[in-house]
């Protein structure tokens, strides 16, 4: 019994010979002519749909991957600056107080515990006046929201749902204090900090602070801010995935991590997540949209830096978007399959059609007339002469060959006469 190899290899070269023999006849000449015009033709289709639609494709992903970016980014904007604008105006509320000498501490703590209760969002709020700035701090030693020495630093923070209050013990700059309150007192502008970690008990919380100065007659006397947990904004803008696979991050302005999805990042330098962002350092400091490719652990990203605007801060952050790059031209990819494949489906069947075609209106005639040439080469003059009425060339042979029998009967019948 012979085996199925040899049956594939026996009928493929069985095809083979068919395929050669049909391709040096004249049908099979025009019909292989036909099919490679055609498949040049669809070749040029296929490069100028695929390049035209890869171009159109990633404008649309990166218009549309920029965008999100810049919708987050104004989210992100508007909850810092509706913060910002609270420390604000409570800054300004406290310098009205102590140009008018109210110097009762209650209602300073009044004021930070009516923020807290009118927005339920907000972590804390916070206030660092200088020795002495209210009243004399010797008359105050362990009120509430004053240190042991007098000095009032109130702490308002929510801690298990419960509003509480806790001076401020400890403005070393070890501890943060130089970053949220030393900075103010040097540059008497508003500011965002940069991370820090707020220790609640057993708790510990990365968190930034904006804050404003509190000034009065041109002298600042003191600090407020409200405490804003990043992990707030990892979890919004882990959500966020452009394109289905992309991610959106947020940096400092100095360069730190205060939303990515590796929540072990947070607070820490960008550039040892991923060492090629160091390029972006400059114009996230200065707030500078940028667009670029970056090569990371994740493959070929295209990324998208979008500055966030804090109030008057002139520290902006940044919004940084990643798309794999795959996934921008992934529907190029999709069009340009389905293009070649309805191409091919469209070359086979037009080449099919064609040798249908061939076959009826060329071989099976021509084949006729070539018998019949060969039945009058063996002598048969009588043979009938078929489809001389067709008015195309095959009509005009046969009329010849027509003639060319006549002539041929002629001649015999004169060789017989002789």
């Amino acid at each position: 019994m012979p085996k199925k190899g040899h049956l594939f290899v026996t009928g493929s070269s069985w095809m083979l010979t068919k395929l050669s023999k049909a391709a040096q006849s004249l049908t099979g000449k025009f019909i292989l002519c036909a099919a490679g015009l055609l498949a040049a033709i669809f070749v040029v289709e296929i490069f100028v749909i695929s390049t035209r639609s890869n171009t159109v494709i990633s404008d649309l992903a990166v218009r549309h991957s920029r965008e999100v970016g810049a919708h987050h980014a104004s989210n992100v904007e508007n909850e810092l600056n509706r913060r910002m604008a609270a420390v604000e105006a409570i800054s300004r509320s406290f310098g009205m107080m102590r140009r008018s000498w109210v110097v009762d501490r209650g209602a300073y703590n009044g004021i930070m515990r009516a923020t807290m209760d009118e927005d339920k969002t907000i972590f804390s709020v916070w206030a660092v006046f200088e020795p002495g700035a209210i009243d004399a701090d010797a008359d105050h030693p362990d009120d509430v929201g004053s240190t042991d020495t007098g000095r009032f630093t109130p702490l308002w923070h929510r801690d298990n749902g419960q509003l509480m209050v806790d001076p401020i013990t400890d403005l070393s700059d070890k501890n943060g204090g130089g970053e949220f309150y030393g900075r103010v007192l040097q540059t008497k502008k508003p500011l965002i900090t940069e991370p820090y970690v707020f220790t609640q008990g057993k708790v510990s919380t990365l968190m930034v602070s904006l804050v404003a100065p509190v000034v009065v007659d041109r002298r600042v006397i003191g600090a407020v801010g409200i405490g804003v947990p990043l992990q707030q904004f990892a979890e919004d803008l882990g959500r966020v995935r452009p394109l289905e696979t992309g991610t959106v991050s947020m940096i400092t302005n100095r360069g730190n991590w205060a939303a990515i999805a590796d929540a072990s990042a947070l607070g820490k330098p960008i550039t040892t997540t991923d060492a090629s962002l160091s390029t972006i350092l400059e114009p996230a400091k200065n707030g500078q949209a940028l667009d670029f490719v970056a090569e990371d652990s994740d493959g070929r990203n295209q990324k998208f830096l979008v500055p966030v605007t804090i109030g008057a801060t002139k520290t902006p952050w940044s919004l940084l978007v990643s798309i794999p790059v795959a996934k921008v031209f992934e529907p190029a990819v999709v069009i340009r399959n389905l293009v070649i494949t309805g191409k091919l489906v469209a070359l086979v069947v037009l080449t099919v059609t064609l040798a249908v075609a061939g076959l009826v209106i060329m071989r099976r005639p021509l084949a006729r007339t070539l018998a019949v040439i060969e039945r009058l080469a063996q002598g048969e003059y009588e043979v009938e002469v078929v489809e001389t009425g067709r008015r195309d060339e095959i009509g005009q042979v046969n009329r010849a060959l027509q003639i060319f029998q006549k002539n041929l009967l002629r001649v015999k019948n004169l060789e017989e006469e002789r």
